[in-house]
C-alpha cells in the first residue's frame, strides 16, 4: 500500500492512477488546508484561543472529492522521508532540500552540520506526530483464547502511516538507487560501492555508470 501511493508522485500528469487507488482504498480523508485526516488548529473566539479539529472536504464517508495535486503533493512529501530515512541509517545526512521540505529551517539545518542524531530525532518526531493526527493507536483484540495487539486508526492515512512507520523501523534495509535517486528495499550494501533498485541494475545502470568513471 505505502510504497504503491509514494509511486503517485512520480506520475504528474496520469490522474487515472489516482482514482484508481482511490477507489480501491478509499480517500485521504484532506481538509480545506490540504492537509490529511484530522489535524489539530487553534481558532480565537471571545477573545480565547480554542484547539479545535478539521474535517475531511468530502465529510466523513467513504467517497468524495479531493484534490489530485494534495494527492501528489502528500505522495511525495512520505517518499521524502522514506529516502531521507534510508539515507541517514547508512550515515549521510541526506540533501538539505529534502529536510527544508519536511519542515526543517535553514538555520536548524546549519546548526545540525552533518551530524545524524537530530537528524533521527526530527524523523522521529515527525512520525510520531503524524500517527497522532491519524488517530493511530493500539488495540486489543480478544475473540479467540489468545489476545491479539492490533494497529488501528482512521482510514487510508492512518494506514499509510503505520506502514511508514514499520518501514522507518527496519530502515536498514532501505536504500537509495545511484542511478534513479529512489528509495528501495531489500538491497545489499557494500561499503565503497554504489546500490541500484532492481529496475536500474536490470537496466545497465551499474556498467555505465561504471564505465562513465
Amino acid at each position: 500500500l505505502l510504497w504503491d501511493f509514494v509511486a503517485l508522485a512520480d506520475e504528474p500528469g496520469d490522474d487515472a492512477e489516482i482514482l484508481t487507488f482511490a477507489r480501491d482504498w478509499g480517500m485521504l480523508g484532506v481538509c480545506r488546508h490540504g492537509q490529511p485526516s484530522y489535524h489539530p488548529r487553534y481558532e480565537e473566539s471571545a477573545r480565547r484561543k480554542a484547539l479545535v479539529w478539521c474535517v475531511p472536504l468530502g465529510g466523513f464517508g467513504l467517497q468524495g472529492r479531493e484534490p489530485l495535486a494534495t494527492w501528489r503533493a502528500i505522495a511525495q512529501h512520505l517518499g521524502t522521508l522514506i529516502q531521507l530515512a534510508a539515507q541517514v541509517v547508512h550515515g549521510n545526512p541526506g540533501n538539505d532540500e529534502d529536510w527544508i521540505r519536511l519542515g526543517a529551517q535553514p538555520e536548524t539545518l546549519r546548526a545540525w552540520g552533518t551530524g545524524l542524531p537530530p537528524r533521527r530525532g526530527r524523523l522521529a518526531t515527525w512520525l510520531s506526530h503524524q500517527l497522532i493526527l491519524a488517530d493511530s493507536r493500539v488495540s486489543l483484540r480478544w475473540s479467540d483464547p489468545v489476545p491479539e495487539l492490533r494497529l488501528v486508526g482512521h482510514g487510508l492515512y492512518a494506514a499509510l502511516i503505520q506502514q511508514l512507520v514499520l518501514e522507518v523501523s527496519k530502515a536498514i534495509d532501505l536504500f537509495v538507487c545511484a542511478e534513479c535517486g529512489r528509495p528501495f528495499k531489500g538491497g545489499r550494501r557494500y561499503k565503497g560501492r554504489r546500490t541500484f533498485c532492481d529496475a536500474c541494475r536490470t537496466d545497465g545502470a551499474p556498467l555505465r555508470l561504471a564505465q562513465r568513471d
